[in-house]
């Protein structure tokens, strides 16, 4: 059998950058997909991601933070828009765990080989940002995106 080109491929799981660019980057990314939505995140969110791009708290941290802010928060007084913003944006740390998958899921709704049988497959794409975007718990695995030659 063929080698499948997901097998070559060499993954190492990297905790948070140091780098201050990756990190704004990071964020633009996360608070871009809000604004597809015509959603804003709070100034207390952008306060907190400023504080990470700068190295004075971790992402951990702000995630906590968030988490915590909206747990005490008066309900009455919360803008939900900037909260559902605030609460996704944190969560775009899907991204950074499942860096590979999410690259690998692009390739597999992107690819076909009709002689081989295989048509573009968005549902491993679904299943990621289902997670992202509804808090569903799809299991992420790569071994499920191999393709495998059936010549």
């Amino acid at each position: 059998m063929k080698e499948n080109y997901l097998d070559k491929i060499k993954y190492e799981k990297i905790g948070e950058t140091k780098d201050s660019k990756e990190r704004q980057l990071n964020w633009n990314i996360a608070f871009g997909l809000q604004a597809v939505d015509n959603l804003t995140p709070s100034k207390y969110m952008v306060d907190l991601a400023t504080e990470n791009i700068v190295g004075k708290k971790s992402y951990e941290v702000v995630e906590e933070q968030v988490r915590k802010y909206y747990e005490n928060a008066d309900n009455k007084k919360i803008d939900k828009n900037e909260r559902q913003a605030d609460e996704v944006s944190v969560k775009n740390e899907i991204f950074k765990d499942n860096s590979l998958y999410f690259r690998n899921a692009l390739v597999r709704a992107n690819y076909s080989n009709i002689s081989n049988g295989i048509e573009e497959d968005n549902k491993y794409l679904i299943m990621f940002f289902e997670n992202l975007l509804f808090n569903k718990n799809n299991k992420l695995d790569n071994a499920e995106l191999k393709l495998s030659n059936k010549s």
